[in-house]
Parts: structure tokens; sequence; C-alpha cells
């Protein structure tokens, strides 16, 4: 008799290939995920850097970031080319006026004079008048994720000094950049998980509506939500 040299797999081999395959693709996309809450919650820290370098600041120079009178007294470095110094106006608001001497972006700017943050920001827009990731301001650990200090009002009228967290949109940083779900996971973190209360403020990004839920309680986060509209504001100090 014939021995059978089929050398096909048999119906266990095909179970165990099967399996082995789906335990890889389960530990990968584990891991993606992983990878990606790790990134998310590293903004909590980026954060708490930022506010601690900011008060530092504060401390040593009676001034915040971007807004101090006498900046250029203290490094010549920062008075570009066109003649613009980085001086503010003092008057404890980090303001955004779309100009070359935006106080929003001197403030990163005065910090790296300060050796408060590493990177070396230029302190004004690029050429074509837009934000620039890693140039202007800082990056983030997340996928287009970035940073901005700026007095700003948020959709209930409250005011005040904040660091905003979210994707560049041309010359502003108000592009969506998480999802609800992981804007609440920060939110609960480090404050009450409502999007309009509290020290953290959920918002859509700009030219979106998915973060928010407005019916019928408009101070939640859509978890129904999975794509990125969310940016969040972070409160520099007490907010009228």
């Amino acid at each position: 008799m014939k021995k059978n040299n089929n050398s096909g797999f048999s119906l266990v081999e095909m179970t165990v290939v099967i399996v082995v395959i789906g335990i890889i693709v389960g530990a990968v996309v584990s891991s993606k995920s992983m990878l990606r809450n790790y990134r998310v919650m590293s903004v909590i820290s980026d954060v708490e850097e930022f506010r601690a370098s900011i008060d530092a600041f504060s401390s040593k120079y009676k001034s915040l970031p971007g807004d101090m009178s006498d900046a250029a007294d203290y490094w010549s470095a920062c008075t570009d080319t066109g003649g613009n110094t980085c001086n503010g106006d003092d008057n404890g608001m980090v303001e955004y006026v779309a100009t070359a001497a935006r106080e929003d972006l001197r403030a990163w700017e005065h910090l790296n004079h300060a050796e408060m943050v590493k990177n070396d920001f230029t302190g004004r827009e690029d050429v074509s008048g837009n934000l620039v990731v890693d140039v202007n301001v800082p990056i983030s650990k997340t996928k287009s994720g970035a940073f901005d200090l700026f007095y700003y009002t948020d959709s209930t009228g409250r005011v005040g000094n904040m660091i905003r967290f979210a994707s560049v949109n041309g010359a502003n940083l108000d592009a969506g950049v998480i999802t609800p779900q992981e804007a609440e996971n920060i939110d609960l973190k480090i404050d009450d998980g409502k999007s309009l209360s509290g020290e953290v403020v959920g918002e859509n990004g700009d030219g979106v509506t998915g973060c928010i839920d407005t019916v019928p309680t408009p101070d939640e986060y859509d978890l129904d939500g999975v794509v990125k509209d969310c940016i969040l504001s972070f409160w520099l100090e007490t907010v009228q």
C-alpha cells in the first residue's frame, strides 16, 4: 500500500494557526491602544510641567511669559530682524493678537530664554502667518497635538489665561485633537469630568460638533462620538 504523502494542514493544525494569528492580532491592537492611551494621558504631565514653568517665570520676573514688558532688556536675542521686540504690555493677559508680536507665541520664547522650557521657539508666526508645531508652539506626544498659552473667554463667558491643547489650524490652535472619551478621561483625572466647568474645559474643535453633548445636558462629553473633535483648555488661575 502506498503511503499518503499529502503535506496539507490537518484540521487541528489549521485551528492552531488561526488561534495564533488571533493572539498576534489581538496583541498588536492592544499595544496600539495602550500606546495611544499613554500619549493622551501624557497631556496631563505636559500641562503640569508648563504650569510649573509659568509659575517659576512669574515668580522670578514678576510678569507672565509673553506679557513681560521688559523682556528685551533681559534677552536681546529676542528682538527679530524686523526690529520687533519680544516685549509684552504687562497687563496680566497673555493676549493673542494677530501681529508679528503675538504674546501667546512670545510666551514660549520667553520661557525658552529663561531656560524654563527646552525648545528654541521663534516667538512668531511663520512666513505664511501660521503656527508650526515644535517651532513656535510646543508639540504633544499625541499625533498632531500641540499647546499654546493665551487669555481666553470660554463658551460660558469665563475669562482668564489658559493652556490650550488642540491641533494647529493655520494661525490658530483650535482644531480637534482627541475623542470625547479621551477628553473626559483627562478631565476626570484632574478635575470634575464636566466639559464646561472646573479648571479643565472641553469644547468642540473649529468647525465640528462631535465633542459636546448639547441635548439634554450641554455640560457632558458626547461619549457616543469616536471622532477626534475635542480640544481642552486648562485654566492657569481662578477665572471670572
